[in-house]
């Protein structure tokens, strides 16, 4: 029994997850659907299925919209520190993105504190779209626009599997995906005008 997909023995396992490659891909589009064009992607190792699964969502969504697929813009950290050098790299390079989609609000978090340190106003210079919806995201400067994975039905869905697998006799894998929602907050604007 597992809360995230199963990256081996998924036929064996019961799961509870999200759709994480169609939130990766909403979150991209409701960028775009702001006029976003440069649009980078932060998340942790591709190693961690949910964020792969975002990355995959993203780049779906900017193939699908017909922007181009910008490696620089892919980014990857395994520690808040690394995620903020990250972003200050990605600054300082020829071609800056006028918004990003980060895998957790925790990244997003760092994201928002490494913009401030370097005086790029979040939502005017940089619109910032995450994910989880926990309390991090209604605490930074600019409260952070997030997919809701809803915590809660993940939590009740599973407990709920696990006592039906005790009480049967039966294994069988089951996969079940709990819907998720955006919630809009002041993190994401229009891009600045070239």
């Amino acid at each position: 029994m597992l809360i995230g997909k199963a990256s081996k023995y998924s036929e064996q396992t019961v799961y509870v997850d999200n759709d994480n490659i169609l939130a990766g891909k909403e979150a991209t589009e409701y960028l775009i659907g702001l006029g976003h064009k440069k649009i980078a992607y932060l998340g942790s190792s591709n190693s961690l299925v949910f964020s792969a699964e975002r990355k995959q969502g993203y780049m779906l969504s900017l193939i699908s919209h017909g922007l181009s697929f910008v490696p620089e813009y892919c980014l990857e950290a395994d520690s808040i520190e690394k995620a903020s050098d990250k972003v200050k790299k990605l600054f300082t390079s020829d071609s800056i993105p006028t918004a990003i989609v980060v895998s957790d609000d925790i990244f997003a978090a760092a994201t928002e504190r490494a913009c401030a340190r370097m005086s790029i106003s979040v939502p005017d210079r940089l619109s910032i779209i995450s994910f989880n919806n926990s309390l991090l995201a209604r605490l930074t400067s600019s409260q952070l626009t997030s997919i809701d994975i809803n915590p809660f039905r993940l939590g009740t869905e599973s407990a709920e599997q696990l006592i039906s697998l005790i009480g049967s006799h039966e294994s069988c894998a089951k996969k079940i995906i709990i819907p998720h929602r955006l919630t809009i907050r002041s993190s994401c604007a229009p891009p600045p005008e070239e």
